[in-house]
């Protein structure tokens, strides 16, 4: 999400919650995130640091596009997923909070 609205490719997003580092394993709502307002910190690194190539970035971003077009165009809900992959609660405001992306699963703080 950070990446299609705002253009920070996920290999430099660092993602804090609650002093722990966090790893794309765990969903956002295991490290505590449970309503809109909970906080959560992003740390950017260079391109260079996450090893991201201009050509990958630009492929990445290619792609990103290319899906947020077709799913514009998806079919009929009937047509679509018979489930539902989402926890049980009413939708929020706000911006969406990604998965956490890599690292370790604590960060020394500070």
């Amino acid at each position: 999400q950070i990446f299609q609205d705002y253009g920070f490719h996920p290999l430099v997003q660092r993602w804090i919650i609650g002093q722990c580092l966090c790893v794309d394993e765990r969903t956002v709502s295991s490290y505590g995130i449970r309503r809109d307002g909970d906080t959560a910190f992003l740390y950017l690194l260079s391109a260079k640091m996450a090893e991201l190539t201009e050509e990958r970035y630009e492929e990445d971003q290619a792609r990103v596009m290319l899906s947020s077009i077709s799913s514009s165009s998806l079919p009929s809900d009937g047509e679509q997923r018979k489930y539902n992959t989402l926890p049980n609660m009413p939708p929020k405001k706000g911006l969406a909070l990604p998965r956490c992306r890599q690292g370790g699963q604590r960060s020394a703080m500070p």
